[in-house]
């Protein structure tokens, strides 16, 4: 599953020393990305709010700085200051930046899958997302039950959360400069593209037309 966005290809065991800072033999099992290092490190630094000045524009050894950290500051709830982790949900991009689920707590929708490996899979966009309790089910085989229709259609509910973080995280999408997916396969490379961007562009004037 490497490569891919099933939990195979994203989930890893995490081991941490930190005298004085987190118990040995402690467990954790809050939701928590390698990218969140970043802040929380330069909290243990003495910067705890890196990541609110970096949004707004940091200079540091002589650069500057004015992107958006998708990180979080997990030093205080390693140090017993708060109760819970201060991440709830993880986007799932595949190689080539798209987005193909979402975790919000114990929840997973996937939206698309990749089927085979990394060198050879296929992307699959289904009709229905995929819902998946990882609590329940850490190795995603509900959806091949006979009663995954019903099962979905008792977690309707979840498509409420799930819009509300696709908009938090695109919210400033076009505020600051992001990291492109990388693929070596051209084949979705087409005039939709420029139809889209067309699209996006009407769209906004539109907006731009509403009254205040």
């Amino acid at each position: 599953e490497k490569g891919s966005t099933w939990e195979g290809g994203f989930r890893i065991p995490m081991l941490v020393r930190w005298p004085g800072v987190i118990k040995a033999g402690t467990v954790f099992n809050d939701i928590i990305s390698l990218i969140d290092w970043f802040p929380t490190l330069s909290a243990a630094a003495g910067e705890p709010e890196i990541k609110e000045k970096m949004a707004k524009g940091y200079s540091a050894s002589g650069k500057n700085f004015k992107v958006h950290l998708d990180g979080y500051n997990f030093l205080p709830y390693f140090q017993g200051k708060e109760k819970q982790g201060p991440r709830d949900s993880i986007h799932y991009f595949d190689q080539a930046g798209n987005l193909n689920a979402i975790r919000w707590n114990d929840w997973k929708v996937s939206f698309a899958v990749q089927e085979g490996n990394i060198a050879s899979g296929v992307r699959r966009v289904s009709a229905w997302a995929n819902l998946t309790n990882l609590r329940m089910d850490p190795y995603e085989k509900a959806a091949e039950g006979g009663e995954a229709p019903q099962f979905f259609a008792q977690q309707l509910w979840l498509l409420v959360p799930i819009q509300g973080k696709i908009k938090e995280f695109f919210t400033d999408f076009d505020k600051y400069p992001f990291q492109m997916g990388t693929s070596l396969n051209a084949a979705n490379i087409n005039y939709g593209m420029l139809r889209q961007q067309e699209a996006l562009k009407r769209l906004k004037e539109l907006e731009a037309m509403k009254p205040r």
